[in-house]
């Protein structure tokens, strides 16, 4: 794969990410998400309050949940570079990559379903509303699988050099990511305080250090790029 398309497809995974969010904010008025101990009333009128509105903010988001793939092509692409023989851990990392996408396009779907039929009983739209907040926070499986790679190249690959898209220090940012990122599975057990899933120690924690990461792993990624197209003429 060329690094002019590696580029692109960084670019592009980036942009739709951040409108991913930006529809989040702007047109779902869901960051800071709701509380999680809302009664079935209140939780019905979250999604009849400005409903056409949110309705086309989920389609903004469904258009664009595929983020995250051409981001993880280009992290696969990168590691290729750094293994001998079968590639075992760019295709770990690309395959949960794949799976894990899914679970940024379950929520705004799930989100659409509640706003779709705003005038059937509260409580069934209280159960997709949970379901979808659940969905975005609690499916650590994929999100360790997609990750702990990458710590696996960083710690172990010399390719490159400190011109490497996976510097030491990035796996050690990266395993201090998985464990931010599993945290929020005990948003299962609480309903409201820190570990609710608006709480400090869920939603906020793990929007603070997934930017950090993707930040760093941008950075290390277009260097090695720019590196490699360097050496390359």
């Amino acid at each position: 794969m060329s690094i002019k398309v590696q580029r692109w497809l960084l670019s592009v995974g980036l942009t739709f990410g951040l409108i991913y969010f930006l529809a989040m904010i702007v047109l779902l008025d869901f960051i800071p998400p709701p509380h999680a101990d809302l009664d079935a009333a209140s939780v019905a009128a979250l999604y009849s309050h400005g409903n056409l509105q949110f309705r086309i903010g989920t389609i903004v988001m469904l258009a664009v949940s595929g983020f995250w793939f051409p981001i993880a092509v280009v992290i696969t692409a990168q590691m290729v570079r750094h293994e001998k023989g079968f590639p075992i851990w760019a295709f770990m990392q690309g395959s949960a990559s794949a799976v894990g996408v899914v679970f940024f396009i379950m929520p705004p779907m799930l989100w659409a379903l509640a706003a779709f039929s705003v005038g059937r009983n509260p409580e069934i739209t209280q159960m997709v509303h949970d379901f979808g907040w659940l969905t975005f926070f609690v499916p650590i499986g994929m999100f360790t699988f997609q990750l702990l790679p990458i710590a696996i190249i960083a710690f172990t690959s010399e390719c490159d050099g400190k011109y490497t898209a996976f510097p030491r220090w990035l796996g050690f940012l990266t395993l201090f990511e998985i464990v931010s990122g599993e945290l929020p599975v005990v948003t299962i057990v609480f309903k409201n305080g820190p570990f609710s899933w608006p709480g400090v120690f869920a939603f906020w924690q793990v929007i603070v250090f997934f930017s950090i990461w993707v930040s760093a792993l941008v950075f290390t990624l277009t260097r090695a790029m720019r590196y490699q197209q360097s050496s390359a003429t």
